[in-house]
């Protein structure tokens, strides 16, 4: 399956969505997902350059694996 408009994302869009909700510990309803990307895959906002790294990539491929 195609991702939809995933040729569009922009890097920014993902960073500030990591910055401001997903990797932030003290945020009410994203550090549960913090906790999550930091015992999992080691991600935290000091190395989140390699999941925004990732997800672009990720985001610009033909096929989405499920």
């Amino acid at each position: 399956m195609k991702l939809p408009d995933g040729d569009k994302v922009k890097q920014i869009q993902i960073e500030e969505k990591l910055t401001t909700y997903i990797l932030k510990e003290d945020h009410k309803d994203g550090r549960h997902k913090a906790r999550l990307f930091k015992s999992i895959l080691g991600v935290n906002l000091d190395s989140k350059n390699l999941l925004v790294e990732a997800l672009l990539k990720i985001a610009k491929v033909d096929v989405t694996i499920l």
